[in-house]
């Protein structure tokens, strides 16, 4: 029996209002203040130097095999999920602001999760109201100041069941798919240190199969079978705050964006057809 599973990797992102960097009640700068007629070093939301920022967050991986001997029926099921902290972050984000590239790195070996990806705006944007559309799992979060960002290979052309899912594509034998998208709130639109963003890989590999034989069988039975790999993620990244700048008294309010990703099946292992479910969570903390 498969009992209620929910497994939610979320982030918030959060700005607090005042005017100092000494108590929490304040919107403090994120470095040591900028002398009179210096540079200000906060690019994120103009950003001029390529950068790299550590990203804090969570990734989780789902894999499973169908075939058309009993479509929409998974097995071989393996789920993997971890999340970083401060200290320990997999998980970075390259901009170079001259040819507008980003370089997505996500190093989790806990979710068996290991991708460097480079998107470039604008051949990679994509968005729900352009000719180019996300990907199905993408979720459409309007009004948020979203950018989207897709690249991927295929061997083939992938079909589509629509009594399956748009996220894991039926046939041709051979074809192998993968799909990544990186979304992101674009800084400055909620906040001018630090933004959330999302990833999300869907990834197939289609073959013919042969069943053993059978007592007095001379040519073997084939099935095309599906390997589905699906990856998502969501994390924060920016400026970090220089530990003197963090307030050590003092109270505040929080208040922001947030963003999760989660894996979530109440059904029965003896349900027909029962998929297991990503879903996305998007709102206000």
């Amino acid at each position: 029996m498969r009992v209620t599973i929910a497994f939610v990797l979320a982030t918030m992102l959060s700005a607090c209002g005042g005017s100092g960097p000494t108590t929490i009640s304040g919107n403090a700068a994120p470095t040591t203040p900028v002398a009179a007629g210096a540079q200000n070093p906060h690019t994120f939301v103009n950003p001029s130097d390529v950068k790299t920022y550590s990203a804090i967050g969570g990734v989780q991986h789902y894999e499973y095999y169908t075939d058309n001997r009993n479509i929409r029926n998974q097995y071989g099921q393996l789920y993997a999920g971890d999340s970083t902290t401060a200290r320990n972050s997999g998980i970075s984000i390259e901009y170079n602001p001259r040819d507008a590239v980003f370089r997505l790195v996500l190093m989790q070996p806990g979710a068996n999760v290991n991708q460097t990806l480079r998107f470039q705006d604008p051949i990679h944007r994509t968005d729900f109201g352009g000719a180019e559309r996300p990907q199905g799992g993408v979720p459409d979060i309007p009004g948020k100041g979203i950018q989207y960002l897709q690249a991927g290979s295929s061997t083939g052309a992938a079909n589509f069941d629509p009594a399956q899912s748009d996220i894991v594509p039926v046939g041709p034998v051979d074809l192998t798919r993968n799909l990544y998208t990186f979304f992101y709130q674009k800084p400055g639109t909620t906040t001018n240190f630090v933004t959330y963003a999302g990833y999300l890989r869907n990834g197939v590999i289609i073959t013919r199969e042969f069943e053993p034989l059978a007592a007095g069988q001379t040519v073997a039975n084939s099935y095309t079978r599906q390997e589905a790999q699906l990856d998502r993620g969501a994390f924060v990244f920016g400026e970090r705050t220089g530990n003197d700048a963090v307030p050590k008294t003092g109270t505040g309010t929080f208040r922001g964006d947030m963003l999760a990703t989660m894996v979530f099946n109440n059904l029965r292992d003896d349900t027909p057809n029962a998929p297991t479910y990503y879903q996305w969570l998007a709102g206000t903390s």
